[in-house]
């Protein structure tokens, strides 16, 4: 999340963990991974990214004890950059990632992340399209949901 991406979806998710943090004394030095996205079919979200990410952040001047990732498929990249170069998740840099996608709770460590409620998403997408199919001319909506913050190993 280090750029600035025109997914509106990131950029909420960014500036909501930066309020959360705010008042938080002795917060954990936090590295922010650039999540970017694809035009091309296939997965839009790609591990190998997460994984480069890591490693360049590894790379820098800055010392972290945690990673907050876009998506688990960056964080499971980062998992295994984190891996690569020596240091334990939980026990020297904490992950989270965000999603909380099926696989999430298979990795070693299991990984920490943001649950959507996706059936709730679609259940209001899907009747904004019906009530547009049906000739409301009410404009784009906009509703803020709630998401679930799912503790894991990665984070303990």
């Amino acid at each position: 999340l280090d750029e600035e991406l025109a997914i509106g979806t990131i950029a909420a998710r960014r500036r909501g963990f930066e309020r959360a943090m705010a008042g938080v004394d002795a917060a954990p030095l936090i590295r922010m991974l650039p999540t970017r996205r694809y035009e091309n079919a296939g997965s839009q979200w790609r591990a190998q990214e997460g994984y480069r990410a890591c490693l360049e952040a590894l790379g820098g001047d800055i010392d972290f004890d945690a990673v907050l990732c876009g998506d688990d498929f960056f964080a499971l990249g980062a998992m295994r950059a984190l891996a690569e170069s020596g240091f334990r998740v939980p026990d020297d840099v904490r992950i989270v990632g965000y999603g909380d996608l099926p696989f999430a709770e298979w990795l070693t460590p299991s990984l920490s992340s943001v649950a959507l409620p996706v059936r709730l998403i679609g259940e209001l997408a899907v009747a904004h399209v019906l009530r547009r199919i049906a000739g409301s001319t009410v404009g784009a909506s906009h509703r803020l949901i709630r998401a679930e913050l799912v503790v894991r190993a990665s984070s303990a």
